[in-house]
């Protein structure tokens, strides 16, 4: 979606940044726990805040992405971060990764530092381990009176999954959508990726 607010006769001009490497969740259809053994590398919030002010100062970019697989593990980088955008003057709305239990994990004076800085969208995986039911739209609650859009992602079809777990998730997604219009809630058919625990399994059946 275009930053909110977005008013002018042009597109954004959009910039993408790595900042971490890895994820330290260790979801069985993804291959970053064997790729990464669930390590989480990333450049420290303030440090972050002095690259994207330069790269800003450099190019003039109007959004900012993200690339990483999971930007929102350390709530006090985050938080650094954010303060840096505010101390430096950096004017630029910005999009990333970002895990549900993260969001209700986060204190409420954290999100709205990325409310403040102009964190417009936060894609969050449903499909990710160690959540409850409830807390996902207690996250999207959470970002969507903020202002922040959430494009939220479902998987269905895991190996030995029934119809009726499907359409459990399916009920779901469209729940959440009700709840929260203009935020995407969008299902993937699951794909097995050599090397995870999923496509051992997909492969014994």
């Amino acid at each position: 979606p275009l930053p909110r607010g977005w008013e002018r006769d042009r597109p954004p001009r959009g910039f993408a940044f790595h900042s971490s490497f890895g994820c330290p969740t260790d979801c069985t259809f993804c291959c970053s726990p064997a790729l990464t053994g669930r390590r989480w590398k990333a450049i420290p919030g303030d440090r972050l805040a002095d690259e994207i002010a330069a790269l800003h100062e450099r190019f003039r970019f109007d959004t900012l992405r993200f690339q990483d697989a999971n930007w929102g593990v350390a709530e006090k980088r985050a938080a650094e971060f954010c303060r840096g955008l505010v101390e430096r003057g950096v004017d630029v709305h910005w999009n990333a990764t970002i895990e549900i239990e993260t969001v209700v994990r986060y204190r409420a004076a954290t999100l709205d530092l990325l409310s403040d800085t102009d964190c417009t969208l936060l894609s969050l995986g449903a499909e990710t381990r160690h959540i409850e039911i409830e807390d996902i739209p207690r996250a999207l609650g959470a970002l969507y009176e903020r202002g922040i859009v959430a494009g939220t992602f479902w998987i269905i079809g895991y190996p030995g999954e029934d119809a009726a777990s499907m359409e459990a998730t399916l009920r779901q997604a469209a729940r959440v959508k009700l709840l929260f219009p203009g935020s995407a809630s969008e299902v993937y058919p699951f794909r097995a990726i050599p090397g995870t625990e999923d496509w051992d399994a997909a492969r014994a059946l």
